[in-house]
């Protein structure tokens, strides 16, 4: 934590950077920032700065560099640097290396702010002091001060924070991982390296929460020598959380139950049709959130109370209102096709799809199989809310798609719209040569019908057209908001 007079460099100034150079000053280091925006404005006079296409050169220069999530570890510049002994770190490593607290770290593909943020509301309704950092909440710079022994500190872990980390937190949870980011990862199993930094450290005091539905998650809980405990949606485990299912009498569908099971207690945690989130991978991340919080000393009846009232984040399958009859959802954080797929098995509603974006170097063909594969659509009486989480007592009708219309946008619009075509099941209504985010809502309103549900869930990367997937998400809701006042 000594940084008095050290030459330090920062490469990259968003949010992150921002603030750790504002406490290294505070340390009274000496900091540059690197950054390859050539304009870019420092608000500091006490900051120097490198910027524009030369901004990583000659890192030797410093005795430490601080690298963003955005810029790899594996850079040709920032490797060179290491293997000539100069000291890489992050914002991340920094926090790991000084925190005097206990740290939960939450990594997979998506899903991480959901069970994170359930984790710390968890913690915090049984009364512990908790903080919430990583991609979510605060910088992990803001607080590092703050944190005392006893504290408890939840971190969204992306494989960018994760790929040179050095130290596992006390607590890892696993979630599902899938093929992502391969516009900055050289493979997947390099993007599956990254994060099992995030287990790979660990003692025999520790431990790791782990997805025991899919076997890239599952190969984790061989990879640490934590305590390993398993959740699952589809199975019981013998020590861990799982959702316990029940045929309906008559027949009609299905219930579940959420159980904790550790040691000898076994704890009702949920029935399902109580959780207001939809999707069956919120099962998934409701279950590890609650063994987490549950093998950090959260009470039960806090758990309990979370999970039936919890109505998700911003721009994660968010519902934004109706009309019409017909229901607006933003979905603006599924930035691969992987995770809109799992949004669309959220719905038994007829969908309208908007999506597209920028590259990230994304397969397209199993996404288009989920849009175009028939699904038994029923009606008649439902037990409340939507398939996924409240299961139907109804007849089943005829098999179709149930993604009646895809809008298209971003640079991958052709793209998506060519692995559609190629699929053999039913094609949806395709409108492509979208120009904004006001042009995409107005097509897929007046395409809709009262029963109908407009999801955006893009598949893609935001930032071809968008700031970021915020911003995005907020176009979205500012359109949406525009035709609901619409008399």
């Amino acid at each position: 934590m000594n940084f008095k007079g050290k030459k330090v460099a920062i490469l990259g100034y968003g949010v992150e950077g921002k603030a750790l150079a504002k406490w290294l000053l505070k340390q009274k280091a000496q900091v540059t920032i690197c950054d390859q925006n050539p304009a870019l404005k420092l608000e500091n006079k006490n900051l120097k700065s490198r910027l524009g296409k030369t901004y990583l050169k000659n890192l030797t220069d410093f005795a430490i560099v601080f690298r963003s999530p955005g810029i790899s570890f594996q850079t040709r510049e920032i490797q060179q640097a290491w293997k000539a002994g100069i000291e890489i770190s992050s914002a991340t490593k920094l926090f790991f290396d000084n925190c005097q607290g206990q740290i939960i770290g939450v990594t997979g593909t998506k899903g991480k702010g959901t069970a994170a943020t359930l984790i710390y509301a968890m913690l915090k309704e049984s009364g512990k002091r908790v903080w919430l950092g990583g991609n979510i909440g605060k910088p992990v710079i803001e607080f590092i001060n703050e944190v005392q022994r006893g504290d408890w500190v939840v971190l969204e872990l992306s494989s960018f924070q994760l790929q040179d980390l050095e130290k596992s937190p006390h607590i890892a949870v696993v979630l599902d991982i899938k093929e992502d980011h391969m516009d900055y990862h050289r493979s997947f199993s390099q993007y599956v390296e990254s994060k099992k930094n995030v287990v790979r450290f660990q003692t025999k005091n520790d431990f790791a929460v782990v997805g025991a539905d899919y076997l890239t998650s599952f190969e984790f809980g061989a990879q640490t020598q934590a305590q390993v405990y398993f959740f699952s949606r589809t199975k019981s485990v013998a020590q861990g959380c799982y959702v316990s299912w029940s045929k309906i009498f008559g027949g009609g569908g299905w219930v579940g139950e959420i159980m904790l099971k550790t040691g000898r207690e076994k704890i009702s945690v949920a029935k399902t049709y109580d959780i207001q989130l939809r999707g069956l991978h919120n099962l998934e991340n409701i279950c590890a959130a609650s063994l987490a919080a549950y093998l950090a000393g959260a009470k039960a009846s806090a758990i309990s109370q979370v999970v039936t009232g919890f109505v998700g984040l911003p721009h994660r399958l968010e519902k934004i209102g109706q009309k019409n009859g017909i229901l607006f959802f933003n979905d603006s954080a599924s930035t691969n096709p992987n995770t809109t797929a799992a949004a669309i098995a959220a719905f038994s509603e007829p969908l309208i799809l908007i999506l597209g974006g920028s590259d990230k170097k994304a397969n397209f063909n199993q996404l288009a199989q989920k849009i175009c594969q028939p699904v038994r659509l029923r009606s008649g009486l439902r037990l409340r809310g939507s398939d996924s989480r409240r299961l139907t007592l109804s007849r089943e009708s005829k098999c179709q798609s149930n993604v009646k219309a895809v809008i298209l946008m971003g640079k991958m619009a052709s793209e998506i719209k060519n692995a559609i075509l190629n699929n053999k099941g039913q094609k949806p209504t395709i409108i492509s040569h979208i120009k904004n985010m006001k042009q995409a809502v107005e097509k897929a309103y007046k395409l809709a019908k009262s029963g109908d549900v407009i999801l955006l869930s893009p598949a893609c990367a935001s930032f071809d057209m968008f700031k970021d997937y915020i911003d995005r998400g907020n176009q979205f809701k500012q359109e949406v908001r525009a035709i609901m006042s619409q008399k």
